[in-house]
């Protein structure tokens, strides 16, 4: 099986599609990470995605995919989020919240959006709000065995 698997929540029809797929592996040896794209909260995640109902998909895919993960070795779970105007004041909020639902993620990594923009209102963060981004970011990444800074 490769790794083509990259977002579970929107590359899979569905979360069974998903956690069928992982727990199809033969070899528990074998290191499969599934990265759950999260932007922000509720109706405001599946704004930003443009896809209703994608949220509660997310959740319930972590549920599984967790519960998959204490039955078996070699899953690795992340949840990425991507950085940009729409999301960057609220990453107290979006972080304290993955903490509190999502507690079995290995990482959240947080990557800054790239052109083109799917929407003239959105921007890139500037230097100096990407670095008060890393600020806030550093603390609740410690929280993370992998991390290291």
């Amino acid at each position: 099986m490769d790794n083509r698997w990259k977002n579970a929540s929107t590359e899979f029809d569905s979360h069974e599609k998903a956690v069928a797929a992982l727990e199809s592996r033969g070899d528990d040896r074998q290191t499969f990470t599934v990265g759950l794209s999260l932007d922000h909260l509720g109706r405001r995640h599946d704004e930003i995605r443009g896809a209703p109902g994608n949220f509660p998909n997310v959740v319930e895919t972590y549920r599984r995919l967790a519960d998959l993960k204490r039955r078996r070795a070699g899953l690795v779970v992340n949840v990425q989020t991507v950085l940009a105007s729409f999301n960057h004041g609220d990453l107290p909020e979006i972080c304290a919240w993955v903490s509190s639902n999502f507690p079995d993620i290995d990482f959240h990594s947080f990557e800054l959006l790239r052109p083109p923009f799917p929407d003239s209102s959105i921007r890139p963060l500037t230097a100096e709000e990407y670095g008060r981004a890393l600020a806030q970011l550093k603390p609740y990444w410690a929280r993370f065995d992998r991390y290291r800074p």
